[in-house]
């Protein structure tokens, strides 16, 4: 589970995806505010979080992001996960989020919001070479 989730978030820092909300898509507006986690899937299989890890959190300003995973470390104590960090500026057009880190390393991706709930994925290969989509689901706090 803790390179699954750790797939995910790192899929979480360059792309952001979801089901729902309008045709009309998502604007900067409603994205600003903290969004903590709740669970984590891969393909067809998801996997409830850790209380310490359901700290996780995104906090957008209507410019600017910053992602701050928690993890469990070997003897249980709940911490940030420092190097997994992630912050910059973002901007959305209709459902495509554009994201600058603190790296100048600029992604894009599709966005939407359903139920309250934002998805963060991304699309990978698995070991024989089929796309999955991988992510992180997220409520607004």
């Amino acid at each position: 589970m803790k390179n699954l989730f750790k797939m995910a978030f790192i899929a979480a820092a360059f792309f952001v995806t979801s089901c729902g909300k309008s045709d009309d898509g998502v604007s900067n507006k409603d994205l600003v505010g903290t969004w903590t986690a709740v669970s984590i899937f891969e393909g067809e299989r998801s996997e409830e979080l850790s209380e310490c890890v359901k700290r996780t959190n995104i906090v957008f300003t209507e410019t600017r992001f910053k992602m701050t995973p928690y993890e469990e470390d070997n003897n249980g104590k709940c911490d940030i996960a420092t190097k997994e960090v992630s912050e910059g500026t973002y901007s959305v057009s209709g459902n495509t989020i554009t994201i600058k880190d603190s790296n100048n390393s600029s992604e894009s991706g599709s966005i939407s919001l359903s139920g309250g709930k934002l998805t963060i994925s991304s699309v990978h290969k698995d070991r024989n070479g089929n796309d999955v989509r991988s992510g992180t689901v997220f409520v607004k706090k």
